[in-house]
This record gives structure tokens, C-alpha cells and sequence, in this order.
């Protein structure tokens, strides 16, 4: 009936009389026929502004994508082809029209993308250890990371046991107590050494990936004495030795500066200096993530931009010092080549890890602009950044720190190109032709606005960046810092404005034996700073925990960022249907009803209450946190209310679903064989007995699928995977755990014939 009148021709009468364009087919076809020239004059527009060359960066970024996602899916010829054809049309085909040209340039950069990572896979392959062992090692040092509990160790061994060959090239090691190990030290210990661990939850952190990359082929902890022999000629390299060179300088300048601060603010400026962390207390880690400001004790684009605004800043001042220098010597473009010197050497002196190496690239972009006499601050620039760091390191573009990074600068260069210029953003720096008022003439008037204008900016781009990356930080730390943009307004200007200058002077003054003073200084800022992150964190709801976002909700939301920042005209509000997508994906996520360690030896199921219950043996308080994190869940591994749901006795565990379904874990033959006829799911790191009549989880599938997510299904369940079939990546390659028998008999993942002899070692 409803159907029938709304289709009637006095309805269409009545609708046609509201005269709607949308209703009326001769103005609707005008009006469509005005967009489509509104779009295509944007585009033009676009085209002007030089606006498609930063799109090559996410083409690039695509076929990073694309590259992870197809390892081990066979053979990828056709990309190889399909290059070729690409170079083909754009050499020989003439009459290729301008937006098809933009295509074939754009899936080519794609391809690049894709041959970057395949060739990045193969220049860092490195043997990685195969099975978790106890053996004598020999080693040199190469890096210590000094930490409260013991060091932290990345040696090159030598000699493992009977095995001198086929050796990983790097190994981690964790010591206990104190000691006086530094870079390039012969050590002789013995160690427990496995495996780079694979995610503890399907969609979770790879750590066995970041390793690879990393060229460590295995991580364990020292057992015993570390014991210092002579140097029996291992063969190192000038790299090698640079390295262990620069790391004994960080640690020494560590200690100086934790000598004569003290405390944990010693063990902050030193961080923000050296980059060490591993000193600061948990405490006072936990304080800045809650207060949203553990970005600071990280050395990435924040430092790296400060040293070398430093750096430029007294280079420029002390030539225009030089009589009739000015007239003579380029200051800006020799500031700018001395600030690019000065963030190499930050970089090599930091460590040169990964973000440090992004942010020194992003640094040097800035200024290699300046040089040009360019604009420095713009979307072409940041793509040239994002396109050489895929290049070097596509692998990190699939990390936070990137991730964050470039998200947070696209916004804000977006956010202030669009507004009128003034004298702290260049004209050419605005696409808006609006005229800034001048700045007020009297002294006083002028340092009030400089103030009331760094506020603002400080206020702005804060929002921003947590805008930007709030998406990012929701993907990977399933956390959100509420009061975030009050501690960065209050901690940043003691950073910005006090410590690191004063830091700067500090190290200028190292070689004269005057630094002191200046430690001290820096260690009020600190002081000051660690007492506004404390306060943030102390209020109310400062860190609330999200559900862990669906891959396909962060790549809508990242396709709209960039969407929204990449184009200049209206084209870039239809980024915000990617963004409606993205949310809309991200609040369908359906959370896990059964989580399932790799090993096999532990479940989290969700019960009535809606809440994880932990049971089991094989979950670390590593492992229990990213669980509960992942749920949206903010207690404590050693929470007992955690445990309160399930029933646990030496055999196994048995918890209920929230439907009343019994969840086993069988760890004995007996309780599996017991568990297969009582129970509607069984997980074991035991084989599945062929008689089993219960949905089961068993050793041997969990050797290939590593860590697992159920979602109940009716009577059967739906699996997701940590390491889904086909899955055949160079860090996937070896086995989670050894392949129990094949009959169910009396053995474990540890390969002991006892079950119960000893516990299997946690690899995280």
C-alpha cells in the first residue's frame, strides 16, 4: 500500500510542486552537469598547484601494502609485466591522454613500492635462529642499553656451542644485576636463546618481522656469570666499530648526566639527549604515556627538528656576526647545510635507529628546500620524505612511527596553508589570499603577541597532531590519553623552549669541563616537566582503552586523511566518506569470543559478563596485557579478578562461554582424552586425538597459525590467524613450537616426554 502511493502520479505531482532539484529531472541534469565542470576546473586547479606529484607517495605506500600482503602467495610475475608495460606506454604510446598518463604513473610507483620491499627482503636475510635452546656463547658487544634490572645487549656471535657457522648476525640478550659490559667487549656466557617471537594475538605487533628487518636473529637472556675475554680477533668492520664507538660516548654522557641530575629527570634528559631510555622508571613511564607526552623521551621528529633549528639558527647568527659577511657568505643556504650536517651527526649519535633515521631524512628534505630556495614547509616536500624513506625502508610504513609521524605533519601543513599568511608563516606558505594585520609596534606589545601567538600554535598544531594520529594510536596501542593536548601544552615549551637549548650548550661546554651547570639547569626543566605529566595523569579518565581497530577501518581512515590533506581545492572534502567508512568499519568490529596463545598453553573466553577470563600456563604478563588491551580492557595482568571465571587444576583449565559452552585447555593426555567427550571446544598443545568429537585447537594446527582469535559461529567457530594459510614470509618460516606426536601420546610443544617436567620458556 505504501509502495502503491508513493509510486501514484499524485504523489509524483505533489513532489514535482515542491520544485526540489533532486525531483526535477531538467534541473537535477543542470546542476549534475555544473559539478562535474566544478570537478574537472578543481582538477585543473590541482594541476597548477603541482598537487598530483605528492600522490606518488601513497602509490608507493600501495604497493608496500600490497608486497607484505602477497608474501608467499606464489608467483608475482605479472608485476614485472605489468612495469613493463607501464614503461612501454609511457615511452612509445604518444597519444596516452593527461589522466591516463596520471594512472600509469601512479601504478608504477606502485610496482616500486612492491620491488623496494622484495629487494629489501633479500639485501637483510640473515640466519634466525630455528628452536629454543640453552647454549655457550661467544660474542662482541655491539650496543648496551643500560636499565634498572640488568643490561640490555645486541652482540654479533662468533661461536655458539659446536655451531660457528650459519650464525645469526645479531643476537638480544638480557643480563640481570649490575655490570660493567660496554660496546665491543669479548664476552663468553651462557645463554637461553629462541626465537624472534611472533604476535601474541592475530593482527598484533610482529616482533619476529622487526627483528628480521633488524638483522637479530634471535633474543634470550643470560644465564649465569657474563664473563670478559680478550679480543680473539673477531672480524669487525669500520661500520661495526663506529658503532660500538658512538655507543660507549651515549652511555658515557648518560651516566654524566644522570650523575649530576639524579633521579628520574636525569634519566629523561638523558634520554632526550642520548636517546638511552632503558633508565627511566616504569613509573614515570606510565605517567608520560597517561599524560600523552612519551614522544618526548623518544628521539624522532621533534628532536631532530630542534637540534637543527639550533644548528641553524647560531650558524646563520654568527655569520651575520662576520663583518660584511653578510654581504659576502650565503648565510641561509651554509645555515642550511650545517643544520643537515648536524642532523647526520644526530643520527649517528642517537643510535641511528629507525624513526631517527626517518626523521633525519624528513630534516634533511626541510633544509635541502631552504637550500633550493624553495618553500620548506609543504606536501611536495613531506612526499619527497615519505618516497626516499619507503625506498631505504619501506618496512616502516608499516609501524606507528611513520604511521604517526607523516599523518600528524600532512594535517597540520594542510590545517595552516588555509589560513591568512602572518609573520610566523610565510606567504608562500599559504594558499589563502588574505592579508595578516601587523604585528603591534611596542616592546611589550610585541612579546605579548610573540607569546600569545606560540600558545596558539602550540594549541593548534597539538590538536591537530592528536586529530591526525588518533587513528594510528587506536591501531596499535588500543589506547587514547584524553588529557593529551594539556600535557603536551604544558611540557612542550620547558622542552622546546628551555631544555633543549640548554642541552645544546651543555654539550658544547662537555669538552671544557663546564657542562655541569647547565645539567643541573636542564634537570629543573625536567623536574618541572615530570610534575605536569604526573598531575595529567593523576586526573580522572586520563587513559581510556579502545577495541583493537579492524585493519580495513585504518586504511578508509588513513585513504581519508590523506585524501583530506594531499589536494589544496573542494576536491579534498570527499575524503570524508573514507572517514565515514573507516568508522563505520571500526565500530562493526566484533571482538574474539576465544583467544588462543601460539603455543597453545593458555586461552582468553569471553564469559557473561562480557569480560576476557585468563587460564592457563603459556600467557606472559606481556602476553595478558595485549590481550586486554586489544579487548578494550585497562586491568593489570596480576588483576586476580582476571582468573575468577575459570576452574584450573595441574591437567588444564575449563572456562564457559558466555552461552554456557565449556571451553577446555587440556596440558596431560588425560584430561585431553576427558575434555574431547565433556567439552564443546578443546584446545591442547597435545595432538588431537582422531577420536575427539569436540571443536579442537591442537598443537600441530597452532605450529603453522601461530596465536588465534575464535568467533563463535553457532555450533562451529570462525578463526582468524596470527599467520593465515599461505602466509610465507622469511620471518614465518620457522616453527611456533615443535610438532607434538601424531597419536596424542605423552608429549608437549617442549618435546620433553613429561609434560609437567619443566616449563616451556616465555618468548616475549
Amino acid at each position: 500500500m505504501v509502495a502503491r502511493f508513493f509510486s501514484s502520479d499524485r504523489m509524483r505531482d505533489r513532489v514535482r510542486a515542491l520544485k526540489l532539484p533532486i525531483f526535477s529531472r531538467q534541473i537535477s541534469r543542470t546542476h549534475l552537469a555544473e559539478f562535474s565542470q566544478n570537478i574537472v576546473d578543481w582538477i585543473r586547479i590541482e594541476r597548477e598547484r603541482r598537487r598530483f606529484f605528492p600522490w606518488l607517495a601513497p602509490a608507493m605506500g600501495a604497493g608496500v601494502l600490497f608486497a607484505f600482503d602477497q608474501l608467499g602467495a606464489g608467483s608475482t610475475d605479472y608485476v614485472i609485466w605489468a612495469f613493463l608495460a607501464g614503461v612501454f606506454f609511457l615511452t612509445f604510446v604518444k597519444k596516452l591522454k593527461p589522466f591516463a598518463g596520471v594512472f600509469v604513473i601512479a601504478g608504477l610507483a606502485a610496482m616500486i613500492g612492491y620491488f623496494a620491499v622484495i629487494f629489501r627482503i633479500e639485501s637483510v636475510s640473515a640466519p634466525i635462529i630455528s628452536a629454543t635452546r640453552i647454549v655457550p656463547l661467544s660474542a662482541i658487544v655491539e650496543v648496551v642499553d643500560p636499565r634498572p634490572s640488568g643490561p640490555r645487549l645486541l652482540v654479533r656471535p662468533f661461536s655458539m656451542g659446536e655451531q660457528n657457522s650459519d650464525l645469526p648476525v645479531r643476537l638480544r640478550l638480557t643480563a640481570k644485576g649490575e655490570t660493567e659490559i660496554q660496546a665491543g667487549d669479548v664476552i663468553e656466557v651462557k645463554a637461553l636463546i629462541m626465537p624472534p617471537p611472533p604476535p601474541s594475538r592475530p593482527g598484533g605487533y610482529d616482533f619476529a618481522r622487526e627483528a628480521y628487518f633488524s638483522r637479530v636473529g634471535g633474543s634470550g637472556s643470560v644465564l649465569g656469570a657474563l664473563i670478559v675475554t680478550p679480543d680473539v680477533g673477531f672480524g669487525s668492520d669500520g661500520l661495526l666499530d663506529m658503532t660500538m664507538t658512538v655507543d660507549r660516548w651515549r652511555n658515557q654522557l648518560a651516566e654524566r648526566i644522570i650523575g649530576v641530575i639524579g633521579g628520574d629527570a636525569g634519566a629523561v634528559a638523558a634520554a632526550l639527549v642520548t636517546g638511552k631510555r632503558g633508565m627511566i622508571s616504569e613509573e614515570t613511564n606510565e605517567a608520560l604515556r597517561a599524560a600523552g607526552i612519551y614522544h618526548i623521551v623518544s628521539i624522532s621528529g621533534l628532536h631532530m627538528v630542534l637540534v637543527a633549528g639550533m644548528v641553524f639558527w647560531l650558524t646563520r647568527f654568527l655569520l651575520v656576526l662576520v663583518p660584511s659577511g653578510r654581504f659576502v657568505i650565503p648565510a641561509k643556504s651554509v645555515a642550511a647545510i650545517a643544520a643537515m650536517l648536524g642532523a647526520a651527526a644526530y643520527t649517528v649519535f642517537a643510535g641511528a635507529e629507525v624513526a631517527t633515521i626517518r626523521s633525519m631524512i624528513m630534516t634533511i628534505v626541510l633544509f635541502g628546500s631552504i637550500l633550493a630556495g624553495r618553500p620548506a614547509i609543504s606536501i611536495r616536500n613531506l612526499a619527497i620524505a615519505a618516497i626516499l624513506v619507503i625506498l631505504v625502508e619501506p618496512e616502516t610504513l608499516l609501524g606507528p612511527s611513520f604511521q604517526m609521524s607523516f599523518a600528524a605533519v600532512a594535517a597540520m601543513i594542510a590545517v595552516y596553508e588555509r589560513l591568512p599568511p602572518s609573520v610566523d608563516r610565510p606567504a608562500q606558505f599559504s594558499t589563502s589570499q588574505e592579508t595578516a594585520s601587523e604585528p603591534p609596534k611596542s616592546t611589550s606589545g610585541r612579546i605579548t603577541g610573540r607569546f600569545v601567538r606560540y600558545a596558539k600554535i602550540l594549541a593548534i598544531t597539538t590538536l591537530i597532531a592528536q586529530a591526525a594520529t588518533g587513528p594510528f594510536a587506536a591501531f596499535h596501542f588500543q589506547q587514547f590519553q584524553t588529557w593529551g593536548l594539556i600535557g603536551n601544552a604544558l611540557t612542550l615549551p620547558l622542552v622546546e623552549l628551555i631544555a633543549m637549548p640548554i642541552a645544546l650548550g651543555a654539550v658544547l661546554a662537555l669538552p671544557f669541563g663546564a657542562d655541569e651547570i647547565f645539567w643541573w639547569a636542564m634537570g629543573l626543566s625536567m623536574e618541572g616537566m615530570l610534575g605536569f605529566a604526573e598531575m595529567v595523569a593523576s586526573w580522572p579518565y586520563a587513559v581510556q582503552a579502545l577495541p583493537a581497530v579492524p585493519v580495513l577501518s585504518l586504511l578508509c581512515l588513513s585513504a581519508g586523511l590523506i585524501w583530506l590533506t594531499f589536494w589544496s581545492t573542494h576536491l579534498r572534502w570527499g575524503g570524508i566518506g573514507f572517514v565515514i567508512a573507516g568508522l563505520l568499519f571500526g565500530l562493526s568490529n566484533v571482538r574474539p569470543d576465544v583467544i588462543v596463545s601460539r603455543d597453545g598453553r593458555a586461552v582468553a573466553v569471553r564469559g557473561a559478563d562480557g569480560l576476557l577470563t585468563i587460564a592457563g600456563l603459556g600467557a606472559s604478563d606481556f602476553v595478558v596485557r595485549q590481550w586486554l588491551l586489544a579487548d578494550g580492557d585497562l586491568r593489570k595482568p596480576d588483576d586476580p579478578l582476571i582468573r575468577r571465571n575459570g576452574f584450573c587444576d595441574p591437567t588444564g583449565c575449563v572456562v564457559r562461554l558466555a552461552n554456557g559452552k565449556k571451553v577446555a585447555l587440556a596440558l596431560r593426555t588425560r584430561a585431553l582424552f576427558e575434555d574431547c567427550r565433556k567439552a564443546d571446544l578443546v584446545v591442547t598443545p597435545l595432538a588431537k586425538p582422531n577420536n575427539c568429537r569436540a571443536n579442537t585447537i591442537d598443537g600441530i594446527m597452532l605450529r603453522q597459525t601461530g596465536a588465534l582469535e575464535l568467533f563463535a559461529d553457532g555450533e562451529s567457530y570462525r578463526i582468524k590467524a596470527s599467520r593465515p594459510p599461505g602466509y610465507d614470509a622469511p620471518w614465518a618460516k620457522n616453527p611456533l613450537i615443535k610438532s607434538p606426536s601424531a597419536d596424542g601420546a605423552n608429549e608437549l610443544n617442549d618435546g620433553k616426554p613429561d609434560p609437567d617436567a619443566q616449563e616451556k620458556p616465555e618468548l616475549d
